[in-house]
């Protein structure tokens, strides 16, 4: 699993998700668009269920997530204390969703194992430092391996 390029929305677009989902599976934003089957601008942006049911779609699965608490994304909660044992959440690739910097929003962003891949079209580059977002909910994401008859 990886990033094979990295993806920006268009301006003004909120297709977020679907950027995250084609960067997670190596696809593009309009094969996951044509699988989910609605337009974002009649009925409303994606959610977190069509990015699961696109990557059950492409052979991945979602592992145990983690939901922060309004504590931690008030800075009440000190980060080292919310992962001692967690830290290998961050080995992996991962959904992420982020407080967007639109007041009132969240963001969808995708994890790569080692960096953020952000598709919102004015951060430079792929993605500011992980530091830098306010985590709201961070779910792994895992290949099925096919067995091998």
């Amino acid at each position: 699993m990886g990033v094979t390029k990295y993806l920006k929305q268009a301006s003004g677009s909120s297709n977020c998700v679907a950027v995250a989902a084609a960067m997670a599976t190596g696809t593009t934003v309009e094969e996951f668009e044509r699988f989910i089957g609605h337009d974002i601008d009649y009925d409303g942006p994606y959610g977190d269920l069509d990015f699961y049911r696109y990557m059950l779609h492409k052979g991945y699965v979602a592992g145990v997530g983690v939901v922060f608490s309004k504590d931690y994304l008030e800075g009440k909660t000190v980060r080292g204390q919310l992962f001692e044992s967690g830290e290998m959440l961050y080995e992996y690739p991962a959904y992420v969703v982020v407080e967007s910097r639109k007041e009132g929003y969240t963001h969808a962003v995708y994890w790569d194992g080692k960096k953020i891949h952000d598709p919102d079209p004015t951060i430079d580059g792929t993605g500011l430092p992980l530091k830098e977002y306010k985590v709201i909910f961070w779910l792994p994401i895992y290949k099925i391996e096919q067995d091998k008859k």
